[in-house]
């Protein structure tokens, strides 16, 4: 995958057929050029894919760090992240995980502190930039032997 290896390509090609050219755009072309060209068009297909190269790194660094944070949860921090951001309240979240609900409290106290949030919608945001819902694979019915 070439955002991957944080490369582009520009295709240039004197004669293509509207198949080649699709061809390079699905195998990740960041430009197709036809002869001929004038320097302009180069410099922006070349300006075009540095920008994409730094939104990937910049995205990965993001990401990167946004899942450290996320890795300083402890795995019940983790289960009450799920219903805390699909908007469970705090009573249904301790009646399902039998804990009190000042305990639910704390956690998500712990899990706003470590995460760097300070409001829900701050925390709902952040689990959407992980995509969390899929990354903790936690299931609220498992967690009553912790």
């Amino acid at each position: 995958n070439q955002s991957d290896m944080n490369v582009q390509v520009v295709f240039i090609s004197g004669n293509a057929v509207p198949s080649e050219v699709v061809s390079a755009f699905n195998q990740g072309a960041s430009d197709f050029l036809l002869k001929p060209f004038d320097m302009d068009m180069l410099l922006a297909a070349a300006e075009k894919a540095m920008q994409t190269i730094h939104k990937n790194v910049h995205q990965k660094a993001t990401a990167g760090a946004l899942m450290a944070k996320f890795n300083t949860l402890t795995r019940r921090e983790k289960v009450l992240l799920e219903p805390l951001v699909s908007g469970g309240k705090i009573r249904d979240i301790a009646a399902q995980l039998d804990l009190a609900e000042i305990t639910v409290k704390v956690y998500k106290a712990k899990i706003m502190r470590k995460l760097g949030v300070s409001s829900l919608s701050e925390l709902i945001v952040f689990s959407q930039s992980l995509n969390l819902s899929s990354t903790t694979d936690h299931k609220i019915s498992n967690t009553r032997t912790q």
